[in-house]
């Protein structure tokens, strides 16, 4: 069960926007470096940094990974070639390792006080 399912569904959230308000942007800028920039980097660093908060507050859950796919995939074709679409794959990947390390960090941190010490 999701500890804090409001964290999930902000990044869900910013996700979604993201992914749909970067090509908006791209359309008035046509430029292939921003093009470039936006799906190599702030795409998988966005899904990666949202996935460490998921994984930390609900421990390792799927769900975060599968909507970044849901959410990238129609702006594929409504955006893109479809030549992008493996960058889907990738984006769910780099969520899934985000909400992996997320959890980590969250057993690693559960046993200790708010002073810092051990129970």
């Amino acid at each position: 069960p999701m500890k804090n399912p409001k964290i999930m569904i902000d990044c869900a959230l910013g996700t979604l926007t993201a992914f749909f308000a970067f090509p908006i942007i791209m359309l008035a800028v046509p430029s292939v470096t921003f093009l470039s920039l936006t799906l190599l980097f702030i795409f998988p660093v966005l899904s990666f940094i949202c996935g460490i908060l998921c994984g930390k507050e609900n421990g390792f859950q799927i769900y975060y990974p599968l909507l970044v796919g849901v959410f990238f995939l129609p702006t594929v074709f409504l955006f893109y070639d479809t030549s992008v679409w493996p960058m889907m794959m990738f984006y769910m990947v780099i969520a899934l390792a985000g909400v992996a390390i997320g959890h980590f960090i969250n057993v690693r941190s559960s046993g200790k006080r708010p002073n810092g010490r051990l129970k």
